[in-house]
């Protein structure tokens, strides 16, 4: 099966190649992209250092705090977070330390 994915970079959310081709309404695969983006979870900063650029946001689920850097947030105008500011977020294991980091974050 061949995927596709609408990001310039890895990411979370691929769909079957077949989503976009085929089809007799285009606004059934538009349907699936935006409830494949809409179930980013959620949660809070709950410690972030502006001076190293790290922290970690604390997901609504209640499950293992995640580390996000700065170069992971989606807005380049998002230059800081404050602790405590919700954002949305995708999640994935870290090559380099094996623990949950997230990527695409967005500010809500």
């Amino acid at each position: 099966m061949r995927w596709f994915s609408f990001c310039d970079r890895p990411c979370s959310v691929k769909l079957p190649f077949s989503t976009f081709h085929g089809r007799k309404d285009d606004s059934e695969a538009y349907s699936n992209i935006t409830k494949a983006r809409t179930k980013m979870p959620a949660g809070r900063v709950k410690f972030f250092n502006d001076d190293k650029g790290y922290g970690f946001i604390e997901p609504d689920d209640g499950s293992k705090d995640v580390f996000v850097h700065i170069t992971s947030v989606a807005d380049p105008s998002v230059d800081n977070f404050a602790e405590d500011r919700r954002v949305s977020f995708n999640e994935r294991i870290s090559k380099r330390s094996g623990q949950p980091e997230a990527f695409d974050v967005v500010v809500l």
